[in-house]
């Protein structure tokens, strides 16, 4: 007979199977089912992720290759495959991180694996052995979260107490202090970078008379570099979409003592990142020569990947167009005429992939005579080739011409070059889902028009993301962000050749390496040493929020002592204007004096929290990450607070609106539970809101939730006095109802939401999906 639990739990897996698996495939490119033991993930930019329910003690690394067969002991048991989906599921639709939904999928199936019972009978005596068996496992970190939700669901027993996973923070000095050093780059790392980029990269004559054809990989890894080294941006984000340009500067006046003096800024138009614009970046003055040598060879060296990019996008393009002002060998361009189109092999010519001019290529006389022994040969040179020619799709034949060969992609044994030539571009654009662009996070950039643009044969190496990725006429097989990041911090355990870091392959120690992002911490420490404003230095990191260059501050406590004396001397001369613009601040200060605990500025108030004892673990929904935890405190007429936390307001309200406009709101349970949380929250801090500019409490005092109260405290700090505000928490759930009911009554599918997308794009995040 089932018990209540194990029907509650078919239930769920029901309902749940009735909501379509979007964007959701199989290992062989199908869609998804729940008969499956792995999912491929499409998100909107393009990109994939892989999500397994196979049996981790069983399976120690899966794979979605199209090949791969799982015995049945290797995946999850039904109904447990199924609830892990669903978990996922559930994960998916609350918008966690792609990370974290990894994490928690393994987490979860490590659970149902290492239980290996039914959830429904489960007891406290079990629990108990198991949390205490598998407590150090870094997937148990996950553990309380699965048994929440599943006691939630009704599938296991309301009265077990779940297990509590200790915290694995080390809060010693020199723990915190180890973790803030490796933040910063090995010191022979740079000077190796340095001297690499410096030996590469050389200000490019014409291509008439450099080959730029093959092996560019370690310059782009020595650009990559250079830019990194001179800017403090989020490369992988950042660099890789900027357009193609030539070093800018600018001139300005600036005084010095009773003297006006001349200085050349050099600047790069920049796309933002996380929500900040688009901009003229700075770049270092001592850093003005590598970068301009760097800019003026990427111009050149990938022109020919973006006039590719330009054929791909319209072949009958003239070739006047294809082409503009790039500077071929004028041998090259003898034999065409401008104003007419070319075949890929012609332009393959015009641009130099091939050495030998008089390259002769074996052709088909006809067809139709495939089967016949006496057809005799015939060959033209590759400049020649014209539409009704007859390739033969041999390695012999199609290798000298594409640069390799795989007859997994032409199986036949004839073809035209005008049929190759639609067959490769069609390819090619089902190889790169963003063609013509290229997108990173929220910023793009059009592949005919990127800086960084390479050739398959550019970039040569093993792993290319789709077949014939190392061809002359391959773009964008590789995503460049990993392949530098790969390049520069490569470790001993790779052993084929091109694989090896780029500090090995010029002779420098295999064990110097670097991470991309440590570039960025060692310019903004730079920064922060030489004196720079949090100001200036969270500008040129294109940041924000000024509070996160915390993150990024490695000097030394006893050199910022040194520096107390400057910053109190600074503030003794501040205006009365000034300190009003820094009422968290002073604020913060009274409440130290007042109740002699410590307090941290945050973005949107001060937290309360002893953070060096205690590290925050308050999760929120919200883009302003403090609100309505009980340690912040948020200060009444705090403008800078009120106007983030407003636009916060929007776009939680543009999401509810988003939500709720689903197709599937009605019977998607995952959404409904967010949709109840979600409507609660925002209503709160809507009235944290109006309580900040509510002009009736005394200018600078904190307000703070309570919600295992229900109140809002507000806190006179001159008076040491504390007043209650009720909170008024509204019916979420006949709210959630009418909007049911009304979606049941319409059959229209929402349109997109413009204003939501334009709200989170200023956050830096994506739009709900």
């Amino acid at each position: 007979m089932l018990n209540q639990r194990q029907i509650a739990l078919n239930n769920f897996i029901e309902q749940q199977k009735q909501i379509p698996l979007i964007n959701k495939f199989n290992n062989k490119g199908q869609q998804a089912s729940w008969d499956d033991w792995g999912w491929k993930i499409k998100d909107v930019h393009g990109k994939s992720y892989n999500i397994y329910f196979t049996n981790p003690e069983k399976v120690k690394k899966s794979t979605m290759r199209a090949d791969r067969l799982y015995e049945k002991d290797e995946i999850l048991p039904s109904p447990w495959r199924e609830l892990a989906m669903c978990y996922f599921l559930h994960h998916e639709a609350r918008f966690v991180s792609i990370g974290m939904q990894t994490f928690r999928n393994i987490s979860a199936r490590w659970i149902l694996s290492k239980l290996a019972c039914d959830l429904t009978n489960l007891d406290q005596s079990t629990l108990k052995a198991f949390s205490q068996n598998w407590h150090s496992a870094k997937w148990m970190e996950s553990c309380p979260d699965f048994f929440k939700w599943c006691r939630d669901l009704g599938i296991i027993r309301k009265s077990l107490k779940i297990p509590v996973v200790e915290e694995r923070v080390e809060r010693t000095y020199e723990a915190v202090q180890s973790s803030i050093d490796a933040r910063m780059p090995d010191s022979r790392a740079l000077r190796a970078l340095a001297s690499i980029s410096h030996d590469l990269i050389v200000s490019p004559a014409t291509p008439s008379t450099t080959d730029y054809f093959s092996k560019t990989r370690h310059e782009f890894v020595a650009c990559m570099s250079t830019l990194g080294m001179a800017s403090p941006n989020r490369i992988n984000a950042e660099q890789t979409v900027l357009e193609k340009q030539r070093l800018k500067s600018d001139t300005t006046k600036i005084k010095q003592g009773d003297a006006w003096t001349e200085k050349t800024i050099y600047y790069l138009d920049w796309q933002g990142s996380k929500g900040f614009k688009d901009n003229r970046n700075h770049i270092l003055s001592v850093m003005q020569k590598p970068v301009a040598k760097a800019m003026d060879f990427l111009c050149v060296v990938c022109e020919p990947a973006r006039i590719l990019s330009r054929f791909y996008e319209s072949p009958t393009e003239p070739l006047k167009n294809l082409v503009g002002d790039y500077q071929m060998h004028p041998d090259n361009l003898k034999p065409f005429d401008m104003n007419k189109p070319v075949n890929m092999f012609q332009l393959g010519y015009i641009l130099g992939f091939y050495n030998n001019a008089e390259q002769q290529i074996r052709l088909y006389e006809s067809k139709y005579n495939l089967s016949s022994q006496l057809y005799k040969k015939y060959y033209k040179p590759v400049w020649q080739l014209q539409e009704n020619d007859i390739l033969r799709l041999s390695a012999k034949t199609i290798t000298p011409l594409m640069g390799t060969f795989t007859n997994k992609l032409f199986p036949l044994k004839a073809m035209t070059v005008a049929e190759f030539q639609a067959t490769w571009i069609t390819y090619v654009k089902d190889a790169i889902p963003t063609f013509p662009w290229r997108i990173v996070g929220d910023n793009k950039v059009h592949l005919s028009q990127a800086l960084f643009t390479f050739t398959g044969k550019q970039l040569a190496t093993n792993g290319s993301s789709y077949k014939m990725g190392t061809s002359f006429y391959a773009i964008e097989s590789f995503d460049l962000g990993r392949l530098f990041a790969k390049s520069i911090n490569s470790r001993e355990r790779h052993s084929a050749k091109n694989d090896i870091s780029i500090f090995e392959a010029f002779g420098f120690s295999k064990d110097i390496r670097i991470h991309p992002n440590q570039l960025r911490h060692w310019l903004n420490h730079m920064g922060q040493a030489s004196e720079l404003s949090d100001e200036v230095v969270a500008l040129w990191s294109g940041r924000k929020d000024i509070n996160q260059n915390a993150v990024y501050d490695h000097i030394p406590n006893t050199d910022r002592v040194a520096q107390i004396g400057n910053v109190q001397g600074k503030l003794n001369e501040a205006t009365d204007e000034e300190i009003k613009q820094k009422i968290r601040i002073v604020t913060a200060e009274d409440y130290q004096k007042a109740t002699g605990k410590t307090a941290t500025v945050t973005a949107t108030g001060i937290c309360t929290q002893e953070l060096a004892v205690s590290p925050c673990t308050y999760l929120s929904d919200f883009m302003s990450h403090c609100a309505l935890c009980s340690s912040s405190c948020h200060v009444n007429r705090d403008k800078k607070a009120i106007e983030i936390l407003k636009k916060d307001y929007e776009v939680q309200q543009a999401r509810l609106e988003q939500v709720s406009a689903s197709d599937n709101f009605h019977v998607n349970t995952r959404q409904q539970d967010w949709f109840l949380i979600h409507h609660r929250n925002t209503s709160l801090l809507k009235q944290l809101i109006d309580l900040m500019e509510s002009e009736q409490i005394v200018i600078g005092s904190p307000i703070r939730y309570v919600g295992r109260e229900g109140v809002f405290r507000i806190t006179d700090l001159a008076a040491k006095k504390v007043e209650e505000v009720k909170a008024l928490l509204p019916n979420s759930k006949n709210e959630m109802q009418k909007l049911i009911e009304n979606q049941s009554e319409s059959e229209h599918k929402p349109l997109p939401n413009q204003a939501l997308s334009n709200l989170l794009a200023e956050f830096g995040v994506g739009e709900v999906k």
